[in-house]
């Protein structure tokens, strides 16, 4: 009745595992919560305990009207940084597009403030086949990222936005692409 050290410290890990999984999911309900807090109308999805955060920051989102006519948008443009600066949330499930209030408070965006990832497809280089437009990426320094979202109750739209470094942009490129697989 011999147990070989390998053995009890397997053993003793598991409890540990199994504390550190609750420690984690205990921080991430009050990681949601205390984002849910932040928006003025609030986020029913953020009560959901299997929503895992993944990322947040600032990016900055591209107008539908202006997409028309991307010569005529500039990244440097102060009204499209100043109108346009988004703050962005990722979770297991969504993606929240925020605006953010003089005071602070986040509000959702009425028209695809909540994403939910299934109906989302993630595109790196925004209408680089369209001919005339040339390609938006060396536009906006190959700093823009587009999510297609096909919602089954309503007309498919485009959300296109631009993260202030080639670095960001990759981060969240590969955050969203994991989650939407």
């Amino acid at each position: 009745a011999i147990a070989k050290v390998s053995d009890c410290h397997a053993l003793c890990l598991v409890p540990h595992r199994v504390m550190h999984d609750e420690v984690s999911d205990t921080e991430n309900i009050r990681k949601n919560l205390a984002i849910e807090r932040m928006i003025v109308e609030g986020c029913d999805i953020l009560l959901d305990t299997s929503q895992t955060f993944i990322r947040q920051g600032s990016l900055i989102q591209v107008p539908s009207v202006e997409r028309g006519k991307l010569s005529k948008v500039r990244l440097g443009s102060l009204s499209l940084k100043k109108e346009g600066e988004r703050q962005c949330f990722l979770f297991t499930k969504h993606f929240l597009i925020c605006t953010r209030s003089s005071g602070g408070k986040l509000h959702l965006l009425k028209t695809g403030g909540v994403l939910s990832l299934i109906e989302c497809t993630l595109i790196e280089e925004p209408d680089a086949s369209d001919d005339d437009s040339k390609g938006s990426g060396h536009m906006f320094g190959h700093l823009d990222f587009k999510i297609v979202v096909e919602p089954p109750d309503a007309a498919p739209f485009t959300v296109v936005l631009l993260a202030p470094s080639r670095q960001e942009k990759a981060a969240w490129m590969s955050d969203i692409s994991q989650v939407t697989e």
